[in-house]
Order: C-alpha cells, then sequence, then structure tokens
C-alpha cells in the first residue's frame, strides 16, 4: 500500500475558495502545511506558539474575495495580539496595522482563478515576534472589475 500512497505524496490537495457549494470558506492553521503546524487545541488557545505556514488552495473563479483574519474563531470575541497583519496569496501581497482591541482583520483582494498558496502573518512590531492566522474566511464577494 505505500508503494500506491507514495508515488503522489508530495501532491497537495488544495482547499476550495469561491465556490458556488461553499462561500465563505473557513480555513484553520489544523490544514497548514509547514514545519511547525499547531495540532493540538491548545497551542491556539494558550497563545505561546510562535508558528506559521501555508495553506494550498485553488481559486475557484476569478474575481474579488474578502478574507478575514483571526487569531481565535470569530465566536470567541478574542483581541488579536499582534501590531500588524499580511496576507500573501498569488501575486497579492497586502498589509496593515491592527487597532488595538480589534479581533479580526479584513483584507479586499482581487484573484485570478488557479491552484496557489495562502499565507497569513500577525506582527508584534515591538517584540519581532510572529505567527500565522489560526482562522481565517474567505468569501467571494464579486467578479473581477
Amino acid at each position: 500500500w505505500w508503494a500506491d500512497i507514495s508515488e503522489r505524496f508530495d501532491e497537495y490537495c488544495e482547499i476550495i475558495l469561491g465556490s458556488e457549494r461553499e462561500n465563505p470558506a473557513w480555513l484553520t492553521c489544523h490544514d497548514w502545511h509547514g514545519p511547525e503546524v499547531p495540532w493540538h487545541q491548545r497551542h491556539v488557545h494558550d497563545s505561546q506558539l510562535y508558528a506559521n505556514g501555508f495553506w494550498a488552495v485553488e481559486v475557484a473563479r476569478s474575481g474579488r474575495y474578502e478574507f478575514t483574519l483571526r487569531q481565535r474563531p470569530a465566536e470567541a470575541k478574542f483581541p488579536i495580539h499582534a501590531t500588524r497583519a499580511r496576507l500573501k496569496i498569488a501575486n497579492v501581497d497586502v498589509s496593515k496595522p491592527i487597532a488595538q482591541g480589534v479581533t479580526g482583520v479584513t483584507f479586499d483582494v482581487e484573484l485570478e482563478a488557479g491552484a496557489t498558496r495562502l499565507q497569513t502573518w500577525f506582527t508584534d512590531e515591538q517584540s519581532g515576534k510572529s505567527r500565522g492566522a489560526y482562522f481565517v474566511s474567505v468569501r467571494y464577494i464579486a467578479p473581477a472589475s
């Protein structure tokens, strides 16, 4: 059985963004690819693990997308412990400051359809520490302008 699966072991199964069947898409750090993935809920809750990774994604259709980055699920209303947020997907690389007490940071970006990688950062500019956004919602808004 190992011979059967190992031939495609380095291929990613992309998470589909912008599908008519599931919009928005909800991403968590448990689906990251990288050396330090928060695999246990305690890693997220304790906020002591400064880790990051990327999501393998498939943008289903070209257009405008809204990305909301969070440190905890929206229901927790947990403030982000960082001063700057960054989003990188395909040829888009954007960042913005985070106001104190904010629970989510939203980016509105235009994307082309296709497979790509999505990565996020929450950085505390004073300490220099950075981690990925553990929770991201992605919503297709409208066709490309």
